[in-house]
């Protein structure tokens, strides 16, 4: 066989071979494109439930599924909706960016998720229960008052405030879509004030008083009729709405406490009313429950099946429904990008990714404007 055969054979095996490759290229792409065929074909409401499935990392998955799904991200929904499952039960912690952009942390993902909420830019949370913020304007005096749903993107204003200096700590009573709701306030720095308004009033109704409480930056709480507040140094105001009384529990605590008190958060637990003081360059974290028929604090050791989620915003009790979250406190603090909760059983403070466990808590990241949010659709 000549050389110039050889090389024509040569080239016509490499040809076949090259032919029959770009068939099965072609029969690859033909069989990928029949699937993303499959894929895209699919109801937008099937791709719906689909998407109202997923959760932080899953999100990308669901992306690279087809190059249809990608063209609809733009309205990817960005906290998991209240399905019955305890992962999507769990609060988020909320905490508002630039420009109205507003982080979510999810305790058991460890993960976060960001919505663009111009409508809220420039404001403070105050206040968060039933799945709605309580804010003030930051660049008003936080004279004006808002509700806002971050989830359905409701906003119902409320007459301006009636105090100059705006207010220390607020809570409401129920859904601002009920009847039943009513927003309380409290002002003052030495000398506390109420005011109460009920949704669609058009004033505020104020009551002055002349009890002395150095008011905690933590939001009252609406038990068996009357409004508790609590102070900074362990004392405990009490408002009657009924007759208009204000009265104060002088029960403060240690002076160690009070003069490197942190932080303090109010919360009621199985029918009590509970408080959680971080003070000292250690962080340290003690909880005690008032004991209203005695007028006295006694500490808690053990929450139980219970976890304890407290921010400046809301503070609140939950049944744990995964396991391992029992007895722990949920704060708004972090180490790098991972949460962080307390717990009563080792007296430390731990990382949900575990690489971070001490006693104390000084060099975690604090976010005080803050506060856990249940998400409701």
């Amino acid at each position: 066989m000549s050389l110039s055969h050889l090389r024509h054979s040569s080239c016509s095996l490499l040809t076949s071979m090259l032919s029959d490759t770009d068939d099965v290229c072609t029969d690859d792409q033909e069989k990928k494109e029949e699937l993303e065929r499959c894929w895209s074909d699919l109801p937008i409401d099937i791709i719906d439930l689909i998407r109202l499935s997923l959760f932080a990392g899953d999100s990308g998955a669901f992306n690279a599924t087809c190059r249809s799904w990608r063209s609809t991200t733009t309205i990817f929904r960005p906290l998991p909706p209240p399905v019955d499952c305890p992962h999507h039960q769990s609060p988020c912690l909320m905490f508002i960016e630039k420009y109205g952009r507003c982080k979510f942390f999810h305790p058991i993902y460890n993960d976060f998720y960001f919505m663009e909420i111009p409508e809220i830019a420039n404001a403070r949370l105050r206040y968060s229960r039933f799945g709605w913020l309580l804010m003030s304007q930051e660049d008003s005096n936080t004279k004006n008052i808002f509700f806002f749903n971050p989830f359905t993107r409701i906003k119902i204003e409320l007459p301006r405030i009636p105090f100059e200096d705006g207010f220390v700590s607020l809570c409401f009573t129920a859904s601002p879509t009920s009847s039943d709701c009513v927003v309380m306030g409290v002002s003052g720095f030495l000398f506390y004030s109420v005011a109460m308004i009920r949704l669609g009033d058009q004033n505020w109704s104020v009551e002055d008083n002349d009890k002395k409480l150095r008011l905690a930056e933590c939001h009252p709480i609406l038990y068996r009729g009357r409004y508790y507040c609590l102070g900074a140094d362990g004392n405990v105001g009490i408002y009657n709405p009924k007759d208009h009384t204000c009265d104060v529990i002088l029960k403060p605590l240690e002076t160690k406490v009070i003069e490197s008190l942190r932080q303090a958060f109010f919360a009621e637990f199985d029918g009590k009313l509970l408080a959680v003081f971080v003070y000292g360059y250690e962080r340290k974290v003690h909880v005690w429950r008032l004991n209203l028929s005695k007028m006295n604090w006694f500490p808690v050791q053990s929450l139980g099946d219970k976890m304890l989620f407290v921010s400046r915003g809301s503070s609140f009790v939950e049944t744990a429904s995964v396991s391992g979250m029992a007895n722990k406190i949920y704060f708004p603090k972090f180490y790098g990008n991972s949460g962080i909760f307390y717990s009563l059983r080792t007296k430390k403070y731990h990382s949900y990714t575990g690489g971070f466990s001490s006693q104390t808590g000084h060099e975690l990241r604090d976010f005080p404007l803050s506060t856990w949010i249940k998400p409701t659709f």
